[in-house]
């Protein structure tokens, strides 16, 4: 088979810092059917820019754009079950 590799690779940073200031790719936070803590605070920030993002169903996510809102370029509400 031929075609063009495109190689990528994952890092996963465990950090103290504030996550809304923190620098990355992407914020993962969980999303309990309640906003809470860290996820009610990236909630917020995107609300006072006028991004307020639906929250995601049982078993579903949402990921939106920061719009510079955080540190995290974009910012993934995953909902468990």
């Amino acid at each position: 088979m031929e075609g063009v590799v495109k190689e990528s690779s994952i890092s996963i940073e465990i950090s103290g810092k504030d996550a809304l200031d923190f620098e990355c790719d992407a914020l993962i936070l969980k999303y309990a059917q309640h906003l809470y803590g860290a996820d009610a605070a990236v909630h917020a920030r995107l609300s006072d820019i006028g991004k307020e993002p639906s929250l995601p169903d049982i078993g579903e996510a949402v990921i939106t754009s920061s719009s510079g809102a955080v540190g995290a370029r974009y910012v993934a509400f995953p909902a468990g079950r």
